[in-house]
């Protein structure tokens, strides 16, 4: 998913927030009721000297290993969204918790099946502080409340994405922590539990996203103007 803009999603999780995060932050209504975040600090969408060498090493390498999604999917990594309207579609290991420079979560890919991003993502210890890795600037970490993804195919074999908050999982008789097809179907959001390719948890969790490819808008910014959709949707893939 994507890049600064998933400060967009947090911006966007507020329309949800009848049952959902962020009438003042997305980390409202987290699970453990600890203190929220502060503010998302405002920082310039290029990179800083230490940030630029992070990215010079790690962008070759995802590049030589990760070079398009059926590599990707190979190595573990499932799609979960449609195109968005930057031309990002991404796929993660659900490794949560596991990241390190050579194995972000997730991989960005455009329509035609090339890598142009990664997030990576950190245990949420302490709500107020943001990691300190890999030379990142704490403020490019942006806290995730926990919620469900699900991917269901179609009839006529196409993938359909979706997302939804936890309490709206567990109401209609999920376990967000043992995620099953069936509270999927009691919503409609799938006509029978075969149909669930797969629905999963993505936990509460700090990420950091970077563009791989060149961007004049800087690395850290939420769009590129040299990535074109070729049927990108206006969406969230995160609840709305």
């Amino acid at each position: 998913m994507a890049r600064a803009a998933f400060v967009a999603v947090i911006a966007a999780l507020l329309t949800a927030c009848s049952q959902s995060p962020n009438a003042q932050n997305p980390s409202a209504h987290g699970a453990t009721g600890s203190p929220m975040p502060p503010a998302q600090p405002s920082l310039s969408p290029f990179p800083d000297r230490a940030e630029q060498a992070f990215i010079a090493t790690i962008t070759p390498d995802l590049h030589a290993r990760f070079p398009d999604e059926s590599v990707a999917r190979a190595a573990g990594y499932l799609r979960y969204t449609d195109e968005d309207q930057d031309g990002i579609i991404t796929y993660t290991d659900r490794r949560w918790f596991a990241d390190d420079p050579k194995h972000p979560t997730q991989l960005w890919y455009d329509a035609r099946g090339r890598l142009i991003g990664a997030d990576y993502t950190a245990h949420v210890t302490d709500r107020t502080k943001r990691p300190a890795l890999w030379g990142l600037q704490p403020g490019r970490w942006v806290h995730f409340i926990a919620h469900m993804h699900y991917v269901v195919r179609e009839p006529d074999g196409m993938m359909r994405y979706g997302s939804l908050l936890n309490p709206t999982y567990q109401a209609n008789g999920g376990d967000p922590a043992h995620p099953s097809a069936q509270p999927l179907v009691t919503l409609g959001l799938a006509k029978r539990p075969s149909d669930v390719v797969a629905v999963f948890q993505l936990p509460e969790i700090w990420i950091a996203s970077m563009w791989l490819v060149p961007n004049p808008h800087g690395a850290f910014a939420d769009s590129d103007p040299l990535v074109k959709p070729m049927n990108g949707k206006r969406m969230n893939p995160h609840p709305m």
